[in-house]
């Protein structure tokens, strides 16, 4: 299996999801033992699988924030992926579980629809015409309020780019 460009992080964050939940002796090793075990496979599957592979400082990162996250007990979120992982001894019964997964997946979600969002604006900007909400929405097949919650962080780029319209 290989993974593209574009791909790379969620399928690495999700590997390394994976082997610590699965593979709990590299979280019974002491931290800097274990770290170093984990990170040395990750390694290994980074150069096998991403073209081309990730640098050092983004597995690291990745690794550092998956392995605290379990020694805590928190929940690994795997992107992409509508499952959550839970430490076994984690403590949480299953009404906590649901309430946890469903945060989880809410900012997922959202997350997911603002990029979706940043997509449809870059793909109308191909075209010479004013963007609105409403033609978001249109282009994504959500409502306009959909379209409203998720507009803040897009409104300068937007008001910028329909201005130019005018001035061309």
């Amino acid at each position: 299996m290989h993974l593209p460009e574009g791909e790379r992080n969620n399928g690495m964050v999700s590997i390394t999801s994976k082997l610590l939940k699965i593979n709990e002796t590299y979280l019974k090793a002491n931290v800097v033992e274990g770290k170093k075990s984990i990170l040395g496979e990750i390694y290994r599957l980074n150069n096998l699988m991403c073209k081309p592979a990730l640098p050092p400082f983004q597995i690291n990162r990745m690794v550092n924030s998956c392995y605290q996250k379990l020694l805590e007990g928190k929940p690994l979120a795997e992107p992409g992926k509508r499952s959550i992982a839970f430490k076994d001894n984690s403590g949480y019964g299953t009404k906590r579980k649901q309430e946890i997964v469903g945060v989880e997946t809410g900012k997922l979600r959202k997350e997911r629809r603002a990029i979706n969002v940043q997509n449809a604006i870059s793909q109308l900007k191909q075209e010479p015409r004013k963007i609105t909400q409403e033609l978001v929405a249109e282009k994504l097949n959500v409502t306009a309020r959909t379209i409203q919650k998720y507009w803040n962080p897009f409104k300068n780029e937007v008001a910028v780019y329909n201005r130019s319209l005018h001035t061309n």
